[in-house]
């Protein structure tokens, strides 16, 4: 036999004739046995997981065998109890994010401050307004400038009166000639007598005096 002709006879036999896979089976292997193997490893895995379990000698042998002779369970088994990797958070920079965030808020102040409309500028309110409202007011302990702000700029009840007031003086195009119904100003506020608060009042009264005094 030529060179020539022995290679093409090795070129010409089929791998997959000798190189078959054996199926795996339980059929001939003793259920106790099996169970047995299965409880093993699981044990392994709980205590050290499906890496570190396999490097063990006890682990080793354990999963040699059962990849021998119940491999669709094991690889079954292992899938559901690989450790997933954790994805690392990025840790956030405080004072950078303050600055951002107080920012943002004097933007909305000074968009919103002469808008005599405008609902109660409240903490509540001003945090509504930003796109991330809800997180940030769980780490305000984190935010001091942003704290700052909403301390000094939150509108309390008695100045949200006097600026509804105002806005309703102005609609009605109170001037040194309107009549002197104080009661149209507070219905068009939407206050009352028994709602008003004693320096809404005296404000209204200030302006009134004021205006009648022309």
């Amino acid at each position: 036999m030529t060179p020539k002709d022995i290679l093409q006879y090795v070129s010409s036999i089929s791998a997959n004739q000798y190189f078959v896979k054996r199926p795996t089976s339980t059929d001939n292997i003793p259920p106790v046995k099996i169970e047995e193997m299965r409880q093993k490893w699981q044990d392994i895995v709980l205590l050290h997981g499906v890496t570190s379990g396999r490097k063990i000698k006890s682990g080793q042998a354990t999963y040699i065998w059962l990849y021998r002779n119940d491999q669709n369970w094991l690889l079954t088994f292992n899938s559901k109890h690989l450790s997933k990797p954790q994805v690392r958070k990025n840790k956030v920079n405080w004072p950078i994010r303050d600055f951002s965030i107080t920012k943002e808020l004097f933007k909305i102040l000074y968009r919103s401050n002469d808008d005599l409309a405008c609902p109660r500028m409240s903490k509540s309110w001003f945090l509504n307004q930003l796109s991330k409202g809800n997180s940030i007011s769980k780490n305000l302990h984190q935010l001091p400038l942003s704290s700052k702000f909403l301390s000094t700029y939150s509108e309390d009840t008695i100045a949200y009166q006097i600026r509804r007031i105002t806005h309703a003086m102005i609609r009605l195009g109170y001037t040194e000639y309107s009549t002197k119904d104080r009661w149209r100003i507070l219905r068009l506020a939407g206050l009352s007598k028994e709602r008003i608060t004693q320096e809404a009042q005296i404000f209204l009264n200030m302006i009134c005096e004021k205006i009648y005094a022309y």
